[in-house]
């Protein structure tokens, strides 16, 4: 069988394999994990902009977590919004 095997690889008849060194399977790894993470950061962000407006809120930026947006986040009517979609997830 194994005189086969060797006849048939010399020939080209069977093909080489190649197999990822654990280095690159690791890094695979995180940059799957790190496009999870950022989807799953999106999805997030998307739920905050809706919760506010289903509560007629509307936020005054495009982005509400980028460098301007936790100043926005403690105008007063605001606060109120957020507090009260606290409440009201924690009451169902």
């Amino acid at each position: 069988m194994r005189a086969c095997s060797r006849s048939c690889r010399s020939v080209g008849l069977v093909a080489v394999i190649w197999l990822a060194t654990p280095e690159l399977r690791a890094e695979r790894a995180r940059s799957r994990r790190r496009v999870h993470l950022v989807k799953h950061r999106a999805i997030l962000k998307n739920r905050v902009h809706v919760s506010l407006i289903a509560y007629g809120h509307q936020v005054p930026m495009s982005d509400l977590f980028d460098a301007r947006g936790p100043a926005a986040a403690r105008q007063p009517g605001l606060s109120r919004a957020v507090a009260g979609a606290r409440a009201g997830r924690a009451s169902s």
